[in-house]
């Protein structure tokens, strides 16, 4: 690949990177219950998804990079800050994801996650890496984690591709947004298109 072809593939996620920092940033409110002394304890490995064009890497630290850029951390007790170190939301024990002012996010377990409202699996991650999206009819693959095959680090890759997933599929129609993208990052037949 030339450096020319990759540059619209570039300028679609750093576009897609500012508006989700701005939104998040904008809203930020009360901290989830708990949030002070923490929720389900958490294992950071070095991996990558791969979803399409979006390239999404963890590193040892928490930190969540999408196209180079950070957009997010998980810290070792199960929060999730914005770039900006403010409050997302809080794994608790149960697995049980909750957001600013204690929002329902779905739950979120080692292998698997499933949306707020809903009894099954939305997403499943095999041992391959092999990420899984089941839309109530057929499952579709979702993009392949690297790095993420050992068990204590499962349920880790699983809160990144919930947070990423949800808000990918809210682009497309299918089902609800977070609300950390904004306009601006359209949805084609890969995953982000200029």
């Amino acid at each position: 690949m030339t450096s020319s072809s990759s540059k619209p593939a570039r300028s679609s996620i750093g576009t897609l990177l500012v508006a989700l920092v701005l939104t998040t940033a904008a809203c930020a409110g009360a901290p989830p219950t708990g949030w002070t002394s923490g929720g389900q304890p958490m294992l950071m490995p070095h991996a990558r998804w791969v979803n399409g064009e979006l390239l999404v890497d963890l590193d040892p630290r928490g930190r969540v990079w999408v196209g180079g850029r950070h957009l997010f951390s998980v810290d070792a007790s199960g929060r999730v800050y914005d770039a900006s170190n403010a409050p997302v939301a809080l794994l608790q024990r149960d697995g049980m994801l909750l957001g600013t002012g204690d929002t329902p996010m779905g739950w979120v377990g080692a292998g698997e996650a499933i949306l707020p409202g809903e009894e099954h699996s939305w997403l499943r991650l095999h041992p391959s890496g092999l990420l899984i999206r089941n839309d109530g009819d057929d499952d579709t693959p979702f993009g392949q984690w690297l790095g993420c095959n050992q068990m204590h680090t499962v349920q880790t890759c699983m809160l990144v591709s919930h947070i990423i997933g949800r808000e990918l599929m809210a682009k497309r129609g299918q089902g609800q947004s977070l609300g950390l993208f904004t306009s601006g990052v359209t949805m084609g037949s890969g995953f982000i298109t200029p």
